[in-house]
């Protein structure tokens, strides 16, 4: 886990810290869970300029649209090979 210091936390540390408590709150197997939170995060990642990119042109708001869909893509072809493996 990533050291984190409570008086100035870095937002993706702290929302790491809490996603990764959930399936020991609800008694799961937290495994798949982490994988996902892995690239979901490694995702943003690697879209955050897109998104964060400020600009209210139609060209703007399509470019964040599309960084969206492909961490959803992403997340999403994840989470459906997980169901099928067995």
């Amino acid at each position: 886990m990533q050291h984190m210091s409570w008086m100035t936390p870095d937002v993706t540390v702290l929302r790491s810290v809490v996603l990764k408590g959930i399936p020991i709150l609800l008694g799961e197997d937290s495994s798949e869970f982490f994988k996902t939170c892995s690239v979901l995060l490694e995702s943003y990642d690697e879209e955050k300029d897109i998104i964060r990119r400020k600009g209210n042109a139609k060209a703007s708001a399509t470019r964040r649209t599309k960084a969206w869909q492909r961490i959803a893509d992403r997340v999403n072809a994840l989470v459906t090979r997980q169901k099928h493996d067995p």
